[in-house]
């Protein structure tokens, strides 16, 4: 059987620390792109971007063919897939062994590539090209959406809870009529709001539109 050993930040990582992972750091603003290591569970990690997307991914090194290896894990998100989640999905996947943990993200990635993004890893890819900067027509390097975070905001507030884990090609119109009419009579995102309903159906249509993937009609 394969041998599989946990691998703690070295070398240029390092600068980026060891802690004890907790919900609040992974909801923390950062200025550039960083990764912190979890004391509790070694090998684990999460990876928050500018935007505020922490991405928690497990890492590990093959024994058998020395090689270091990576396994995404999932998008933090305070309501479904928290440090303790992640922590718990770390654990697992050790308990099943080398071989079948490398066989494991092998079958994992090749299942992605198949059938498509989530809808929570176009979030990801959006608000990252929301906030590259370009050259505007006053001369200034600028974010190519200003109001970037607010789009941010209400894509990680309201469709990432209830549609993130979803296929983007698998979303419906019903899907997002369902979740507009939740938000308007307080269901989810906390308050009743007519507003928020507007502003998520706004980031959605830009969400889709860029990643070329509308809705599909419902049958």
């Amino acid at each position: 059987m394969t041998t599989i050993t946990t691998t703690d930040p070295s070398g240029k990582r390092a600068r980026n620390g060891s802690v004890i992972l907790t919900d609040r750091l992974c909801e923390k603003r950062v200025a550039k792109r960083v990764k912190f290591y979890d004391r509790k569970c070694p090998g684990l990690y999460v990876s928050i971007t500018t935007a505020g997307v922490a991405t928690f991914s497990f890492k590990f090194t093959d024994r058998q063919t020395g090689k270091q290896r990576t396994g995404w894990l999932g998008l933090y998100n305070p309501e479904t897939f928290t440090v303790e989640d992640a922590r718990t999905k770390v654990y697992g996947l050790m308990g099943m062994g080398g071989d079948a943990l490398v066989e494991t993200f092998r079958d994992r990635k090749a299942r992605q590539a198949k059938r498509g993004k989530t809808v929570d890893e176009i979030i990801e890819e959006r608000i990252a090209w929301m906030q590259t900067p370009v050259r505007k027509p006053d001369g200034e390097m600028r974010p190519r959406i200003e109001t970037w975070e607010n789009v941010a905001s209400h894509l990680r507030r309201f469709l990432s809870p209830r549609l993130g884990k979803k296929l983007a090609g698998e979303v419906t119109k019903h899907d997002i009529a369902t979740l507009s009419n939740d938000i308007v009579a307080g269901r989810h995102g906390g308050k009743t709001s007519v507003a928020n309903a507007r502003h998520m159906r706004r980031a959605a249509s830009g969400l889709f539109k860029t990643g070329r993937r509308k809705p599909a009609a419902t049958t």
